[in-house]
């Protein structure tokens, strides 16, 4: 029997994501959500969906270029704070017409799979970049998550430049939490899976299975040998950590909730690993 490969089973990612997505549409149906939040979560997983194979060459060009595509990626975040729209002096969307989309959940899994294939000083200096631009917008969310994903990423290639990293992504994560995010819970964004169990149990039940599945693939991925393991249990590491941020306070639940960039960025995520995989030449 081979080994359970993402270029395999390139599918599973995506199949995850559109369930989890489905389990919140579900409740914004249910519960009398806008009519254009459930129809915006459709169009991002289709559109993700159907350009998977897109997304992961494209990912696969990123990693080719991994001080580039950081740094591009630390040029967005410092866009967003100088000209996204302002939301009571927090700044963390690009402003698209229809939709507004989350920049850190782009930059961040890339900034991980970069800090996984290219340890070193400047790829550690533009984690700290990062890092300071979610403590700037201000984003305890996206830090949390990044701090978690560079733990897991040195705890299973211990080096000193993913420990500069997760001490930066740290930093950022203890200030954001430090002082309160100034925005108020919307409904639909954040708190799915306690508005899920007050409309009705099962609903409860289906949106809590579509997050704890939503690491799974990763771990999958990280369980089947070494060279793809550090990236996979890192990024397994980074959607645990967004999910465990929604749950401690009012942050957005990825997928489940009203969002595009969760969607797009869980989609990416999952291409990184299959960018990232062994040709069919080399298994």
């Amino acid at each position: 029997m081979t080994r359970l490969q993402a270029d395999d089973t390139w599918w599973l990612g995506v199949a995850v994501a559109a369930f989890a997505v489905i389990s919140g549409q579900t409740v914004m149906v249910l519960g009398g959500a806008p009519a254009h939040a459930a129809w915006v979560q459709f169009v991002a997983i289709t559109l993700a969906a159907a350009t998977f194979p897109l997304m992961s060459q494209g990912a696969e060009q990123a990693m080719r270029w991994p001080l580039a595509t950081l740094w591009l990626g630390v040029l967005a975040i410092l866009l967003t704070l100088m000209f996204g729209p302002d939301i009571q002096g927090v700044r963390r969307w690009a402003g698209l017409p229809g939709a507004a989309i989350h920049i850190g959940h782009l930059v961040t899994p890339l900034a991980i799979g970069v800090a996984a294939k290219r340890p070193g000083p400047w790829p550690a200096a533009g984690l700290a970049a990062l890092s300071l631009g979610f403590a700037l917008q201000p984003d305890a969310a996206a830090a949390i998550a990044l701090a978690a994903g560079l733990g897991v990423l040195l705890a299973l290639e211990p080096n000193r430049w993913s420990a500069a990293g997760l001490a930066a992504a740290a930093a950022a994560a203890a200030w954001t939490l430090a002082h309160p995010d100034p925005l108020a819970p919307v409904r639909w964004v954040e708190g799915m899976p306690q508005t899920a169990l007050d409309i009705e149990p099962w609903l409860g039940f289906l949106v809590c299975l579509g997050l704890c599945l939503m690491p799974m693939p990763f771990v999958f991925i990280a369980a089947q040998g070494r060279r793809r393991r550090p990236l996979a249990g890192a990024l397994a590491a980074y959607w645990v950590g967004l999910i465990g941020a929604s749950l401690i306070g009012a942050f957005p639940t990825p997928l489940v909730g009203y969002g595009v960039g969760p969607i797009l960025g869980y989609v990416l995520s999952w291409a990184l690993l299959r960018a990232g995989g062994p040709s069919a030449r080399q298994r």
